[in-house]
C-alpha cells in the first residue's frame, strides 16, 4: 500500500511537472508571436509612414516648388541609405520635360512722363541650357546593370535642384524712359511652371515607394 502511494505521489509530480512546462513553453510562445506582431505592427507603420511623405506629391497639378521638394527629400533618404550595398529603399524620380529651362532675360520700358509702358519678350541669356526640352531625367542613373552597387544618382539632376537662385531686377533711366530689365534662372521658371505625377511605383517586396514619374504640365518663363 505504501508503494502504491509512492508510485502515485511520483506519477502526480511528473504530470505536474509536464503541465508547468507545457504551460512555460506555451508562454514563451504567445510571448514570441506578439513580439513578431509587435515588430509587423512597427515595420507597417513606418513603411505608412515613409509612403505617405512621397504619396502628399501624388497630383494631377502641382507647382515646381513641390517637385523640388520632392526631388531633394528623395536625394535625402538615397544619400541616407546609399551604404546599403543592395539599396533596397532607393527612391527614383524621372522628369520628363518638354520645354528647355535656362536663365532668360526680357526688358519692359516705362515712360516717366506718360506712365505708358511697354513690355519686352523674353530671350534666353547665353550659356548652357541647365535642362534640355525633349529628354527624360532621372533621380539614379546606371552605369552597368550587371552590377547593382554602380547604381548613382546622376550628379546633373542632384546639381540643378541643389543650386541657388541667381534672380535680378535692373534699373537704367535715360532721357525720361526707365528700362527694366529682368533676369530669372532655369530654376526660377522651373519653380513657376506646372507639372503632374504621372506614377508612384511601390517595391513588390518592401511595399515602400520605389520609383516617381512626373512630367512638365506647363512652363511659364514670366
Amino acid at each position: 500500500m505504501e508503494n502504491a502511494s509512492k508510485a502515485l505521489l511520483i506519477a502526480a509530480s511528473i504530470l505536474f511537472a509536464m503541465i508547468v512546462l507545457g504551460l512555460l513553453l506555451y508562454l514563451f510562445n504567445a510571448m514570441n508571436i506578439m513580439g513578431q506582431a509587435d515588430e509587423e505592427s512597427k515595420l507597417i507603420k513606418q513603411i505608412s509612414e515613409f509612403n505617405a511623405e512621397y504619396e502628399a506629391y501624388n497630383k494631377q497639378i502641382m507647382y515646381g516648388t513641390d517637385v523640388i521638394t520632392l526631388v531633394n527629400k528623395a536625394i535625402d533618404n538615397n544619400i541616407k541609405v546609399d551604404r546599403d550595398e543592395m539599396r533596397p529603399y532607393y527612391v527614383d524620380v524621372t522628369l520628363t520635360i518638354d520645354n528647355d529651362y535656362q536663365t532668360m532675360r526680357k526688358v519692359d520700358t516705362l515712360n516717366t512722363t506718360t506712365g505708358k509702358r511697354e513690355y519686352g519678350s523674353a530671350s534666353a541669356v547665353g550659356g548652357a541650357v541647365e535642362f534640355r526640352g525633349g529628354y527624360k531625367y532621372t533621380l539614379r542613373s546606371i552605369t552597368d546593370t550587371s552590377s547593382q552597387d554602380n547604381f548613382r544618382m546622376d550628379p546633373k539632376f542632384v546639381q540643378f535642384f541643389a543650386a541657388d537662385v541667381h534672380d535680378s531686377i535692373d534699373e537704367t533711366e535715360s532721357g525720361g524712359i526707365l528700362s527694366i530689365t529682368y533676369t530669372f534662372s532655369a530654376l526660377t521658371q522651373f519653380k513657376r511652371s506646372t507639372f503632374t505625377c504621372e506614377e508612384m511605383e511601390y517595391d513588390q517586396e518592401n511595399g515602400r515607394i520605389k520609383h516617381i514619374r512626373i512630367k512638365e504640365r506647363k512652363q511659364v518663363v514670366f
